[in-house]
């Protein structure tokens, strides 16, 4: 997994190259080529790494996957104040009662694949309720209680 996880990193880390270039010539039909070709490498790649996987591995990844689309609630909790941020977890190749620290998940833009445009945040007017759909895509400033509009209010205002 390690040999394909790296070749993977290799051939990506080449397309990078490869957008910096496109880039600079301007050539925005040539990145939007490199694009799809980022795109179906890592499609590629993550159904390489998944035929690896035993059933209950896949059983558990199916889990990770579940789990996962819990994560924009778990972030909209997190700016209420309803959870915490921190989590003691283990190193990787540790088990928990032999070392550990603690760890913090916010919210942070994907970077962009080789070739692709970044996703632009979205602030919409409006109050949030409910928890944010993962279709949502919200700065971190958009969401939270009235304490953080207010600061971004006065913030905003001019002096």
């Amino acid at each position: 997994m390690r040999q394909a996880r790296s070749d993977h990193d290799k051939r990506m880390a080449a397309l990078a190259q490869e957008a910096l270039r496109l880039e600079k010539q301007g050539d925005e039909r040539g990145l939007a080529r490199l694009c799809q070709q980022s795109r179906q490498l890592g499609s590629e790649h993550q159904a390489q790494m998944r035929r690896m996987l035993g059933d209950t591995q896949l059983q558990r990844l199916a889990q990770l996957e579940q789990a996962f689309q819990l994560m924009p609630v778990v972030l909209s909790a997190q700016a209420a104040g309803l959870l915490d941020d921190r989590l003691t977890v283990a190193p990787e190749g540790f088990r928990q009662f032999q070392v550990s620290h603690e760890v913090s998940f916010r919210s942070v833009a994907a970077k962009a694949l080789p070739g692709c445009p970044a996703d632009s945040t979205e602030v919409r007017e409006g109050t949030v309720t409910g928890g944010v759909r993962a279709t949502d895509r919200l700065a971190p400033a958009a969401v939270g209680g009235p304490e953080r509009q207010a600061s971004r209010a006065a913030a905003q205002s001019p002096r």
